[in-house]
């Protein structure tokens, strides 16, 4: 985890959709700078809880909203809709949720 925190950008105001006019595909941006190639190696759960401190470190409350929100524009290519990479994909956030809230 410590090799996506210092991969950290300058933070963007969101997730940018970017698009390729040859493949016809869309993909979406890190706001925060993070490599795909880095983060796609952790684990669902590490990263939900990494979203988890980014949302309590921006003073957010960590609202399930927020967790999503900060998880997909973070991590846009793990945490979208295969053939939709412009939508969070919730349900595979909020297992991961309910796994971290209960495993011990």
């Amino acid at each position: 985890m410590k090799t996506v925190i210092a991969k950290r950008e300058q933070r963007d105001p969101g997730a940018q959709a970017v698009a390729d006019e040859h493949s016809g595909t869309t993909t979406v941006q890190s706001k925060r700078g993070f490599d795909p190639q880095v983060y796609k190696q952790i684990g669902d759960d590490q990263l939900i809880t990494l979203s988890l401190k980014l949302v309590i470190e921006d003073t957010k409350t960590p609202s399930f909203e927020h967790i999503v929100e900060e998880a997909y524009s973070s991590f846009p290519e793990r945490f979208c809709f295969q053939g939709h990479p412009e939508w969070p994909h919730t349900l595979v956030i909020d297992r991961s949720i309910r796994r971290c809230a209960t495993d011990r």
